[in-house]
């Protein structure tokens, strides 16, 4: 059976914000519209994304302060708030495919930012080879903290790593990574 996928868009993982506002971004890219307009709930967020409602709140703040995102408040006819408009503002040509699946695994944040930043830079046979640098600078997370990401998603089924050298004993080069695909439960 074929995964579904979403679209992502590539800049963010150029922007300097926080693993948690990344996330809530891509999560806003799985329900976007082609107009890059969404209404998910506060707490459909928090949950698909592993982080608390208040945490939302402020990190949604922080993408429309930085106009990445906007929002338009939604009333019903009782004068009650219901889920929120958001239009992803920078809408560019550069985007990739990312399992809808990975918003449902019960996996960290930081694993999902991981896995997504993986998608983005793979080729069609799923692999590619970032440094450790390029994916701590591009996810916003430590060395140490990449470490424990890249073995969760392995101990998940989601990644197989490979470990290359240079030859005659230079030392070691970036790792090959393999995106495996998610199991639909």
């Amino acid at each position: 059976m074929k995964q579904k996928i979403f679209y992502g868009y590539s800049f963010i993982f150029e922007q300097s914000i926080s693993v948690q506002a990344k996330l809530i971004f891509l999560y806003l890219c799985k329900f976007a519209d082609r107009a890059g307009k969404c209404f998910p709930s506060v707490r459909s967020m928090a949950q698909c994304c592993n982080i608390s409602k208040r945490s939302i709140f402020d990190h949604m703040r922080f993408l429309e302060n930085e106009k990445i995102v906007s929002r338009d408040r939604r009333f019903r006819h009782d004068g009650t708030q219901t889920s929120n408009w958001y239009q992803i503002n920078k809408l560019k040509d550069a985007w990739f495919t990312i399992p809808s699946m990975i918003f449902e695994l019960e996996i960290s944040a930081q694993a999902k930012l991981v896995y997504m930043y993986l998608c983005y830079r793979a080729n069609k046979e799923n692999t590619c080879f970032p440094s450790r640098k390029a994916i701590c600078e591009a996810c916003t997370v430590g060395k140490t903290k990449l470490a424990e990401v890249l073995d969760e998603l392995e101990q998940n089924g989601l990644l197989k790593k490979e470990i290359h050298f240079r030859d005659k004993r230079r030392g070691q080069t970036s790792n090959l990574y393999t995106i495996l695909d998610i199991e639909c439960a």
